[in-house]
């Protein structure tokens, strides 16, 4: 024992209160270290699962791709689970208020679907075959057109094309000169069975409310959405990057930004600012 040590032992037996109170305040500042990162962990715990019972767990969604392209992310070994969504098309809703939003984007819902997208329902159930249809309640309140439960819709479901170019739900609404068209392709009716609030995966900018009706295969489509769980989520933007191309994609950042892997810096910022306020003031 060198003679700092002895210096430092000898000078805590003289003073046993001070040594005692400083012992407890190490115990204490460490307890509330432990506690402060232990809450905080807890908390985006919490918040992820919170996110993906309102949103869905999913961590990115190819939009408007063919079954070729579905087949092949199948067969990624990054990937835990994938789920499609047929894109039957869109309509026109006729008296719109929003210029914005124009049209109804009717969705396929396998089983799978509906598992892994929540549906939350306001009035009604969910449908059960290819001819009954959900409508979300923002066509209300935000196109201004009403849908109660039994009402029956016929629809002349098409293509948004611009040029040569098929348009998905992650390209918002342009018209004018030069701008895009609907072309017609098939008719349609469709039972109300359901009304739900306005589903997690739409964003507010797409140009069409979300119409969801049962998928059963029969459809002439090779046009889906494809929503990807991932292994390791932080691993999503580089899997976009390799398999994205020129794809339309959205990634769930409602889950991603609580892991600190969000393109939303603001985000990112604010969580990584408050962990570091919360360990300074313990």
């Amino acid at each position: 024992m060198n003679i700092l040590n002895k210096a430092t032992l000898q000078s805590m037996k003289k003073n046993r209160t001070r040594t005692i109170v400083t012992i407890i305040g190490v115990v204490l500042s460490t307890a509330m270290i432990t506690g402060v990162a232990a809450f905080g962990t807890s908390l985006l715990h919490f918040l992820i699962k919170g996110s993906i019972v309102k949103y869905g767990n999913w961590h990115v969604e190819f939009s408007d791709v063919d079954s070729s392209f579905i087949q092949e992310r199948a067969e990624d070994k990054e990937i835990s689970d994938i789920v499609t969504v047929e894109n039957m098309g869109y309509a026109l809703l006729k008296g719109a208020k929003s210029p914005e939003k124009p049209y109804l984007f009717i969705a396929g819902f396998t089983d799978q679907a509906f598992h892994m997208l929540p549906i939350n329902l306001i009035s009604g159930r969910l449908p059960e075959n290819s001819g009954e249809v959900l409508v979300p309640a923002h066509v209300a309140e935000k196109g201004g057109v009403r849908f109660r439960v039994g009402d029956t819709i016929s629809l002349e479901i098409g293509d948004r094309v611009d040029g040569s170019r098929n348009l998905s739900q992650h390209i918002p609404y342009h018209s004018g000169t030069g701008g895009e068209t609907l072309v017609p392709r098939s008719k349609k009716t469709y039972r109300v069975v359901g009304i739900c609030q306005r589903p997690g995966f739409e964003e507010h900018s797409a140009p069409g409310y979300t119409l969801i009706t049962k998928a059963d295969g029969k459809e002439n489509t090779d046009r889906f959405s494809l929503f990807v769980t991932l292994k390791n989520p932080r691993q999503v933007k580089a899997y976009v990057s390799d398999n994205a191309g020129k794809l339309d994609y959205l990634l769930n950042d409602y889950i991603l930004r609580f892991m600190g892997i969000s393109e939303n810096r603001l985000i990112s910022t604010l969580l990584y600012t408050v962990g570091e306020f919360w360990l300074l003031l313990s």
